[in-house]
């Protein structure tokens, strides 16, 4: 496994890949640059001067962790072009991604940390670096509490990690002082699954799960909560299973045959191109039935 400085490079990589897959096929991503893109525009075409000094000096780590002379340029802008470079830094924050202005066109960047395993203490309230740096080491913010070393619990979690689809962050609190130790004393329930919602710079949800919580009842209806909150809270639409195309087109196809066939000839030749049983091939043609004739009433 190739590393650097004991990063993982093979897993920040799977990391990168996952998330520029996922970026290239989200709607809302796009139709957000876009709109973030005009507006900054306009930033360019009433503050030329602002709009260069903005993106030559704060760097992404600047736009997304926030920075004092950042708060201090903000503040000191007209109104408008503020809301602009506000609504911009939500952007950036919220898919992890900031822009860069070269040649008259904005460029995306993608920004990390592409590591998925952390680990920190709680001290004060505040993360504390479990092995610190030595003096004079220079560790750029989101790269503190990146812990490769750190075994995971499980295997299956570990799979999971492995895809690029899931991170682990491991806190200590040995003295119980911390926000995380009021919030599992007043809210955990080894029974049920609590929701916690941040209201910060933007809204993040996060789940705490009992200890006893059935993963093929409630784990699983959560699901549907979840939906809900992703619409609600970013605008999301409901996720599922992506439908087969192909197959409901000629599916439908076959519904609108003329009699002669019977639905049991039609489900033969629609299992030429899929798997399965001859009975789920029935079920699929009378699923595409009622959606032509719903079609159709409308």
């Amino acid at each position: 496994m190739p590393t650097t400085m004991g990063y993982d490079l093979d897993g920040m990589e799977r990391a990168r890949n996952a998330r520029v897959a996922r970026l290239k096929r989200d709607p809302q991503f796009f139709d957000e640059s876009t709109r973030i893109k005009t507006d900054l525009k306009e930033v360019l075409n009433n503050y030329p001067g602002l709009f260069d000094k903005f993106f030559r000096q704060f760097s992404e780590l600047s736009v997304r962790l926030g920075s004092k002379d950042l708060d201090r340029f903000l503040n000191e802008i007209p109104g408008r072009a503020r809301e602009i470079l506000l609504d911009y830094i939500a952007y950036a924050r919220r898919f992890r991604v900031w822009l860069t202005w070269q040649k008259g066109s904005f460029k995306t960047r993608l920004t990390g940390p592409w590591q998925t395993k952390f680990r920190a203490q709680l001290a004060d309230g505040f993360l504390r670096e479990i092995r610190p740096e030595e003096p004079g080491v220079m560790v750029f913010e989101n790269e503190r509490f990146v812990d490769d070393d750190l075994n995971t619990p499980t295997d299956e979690l570990e799979k999971l990690r492995l895809s690029g689809q899931v991170k682990y962050f491991q806190l200590e609190d040995g003295n119980g002082k911390s926000a995380f130790h009021q919030i599992e004393d007043i809210a955990y329930d080894p029974e049920s699954i609590t929701f916690i919602l941040h209201k910060g710079s933007r809204d993040y949800l996060y789940c705490l799960v009992g200890e006893n919580v059935p993963i093929d009842s409630l784990w699983r209806d959560a699901g549907t909560a979840v939906n809900s909150l992703q619409l609600q809270l970013y605008g999301r639409k409901k996720a599922g299973r992506p439908r087969k195309l192909g197959k409901w087109k000629k599916a439908a196809k076959l519904r609108e045959e003329p009699e002669g066939k019977s639905l049991k000839e039609k489900a033969f030749e629609l299992l030429d191109t899929s798997t399965g049983t001859l009975a789920s091939a029935q079920s699929f043609l009378s699923k595409a039935g009622r959606k032509v004739i719903t079609k159709r009433s409308k």
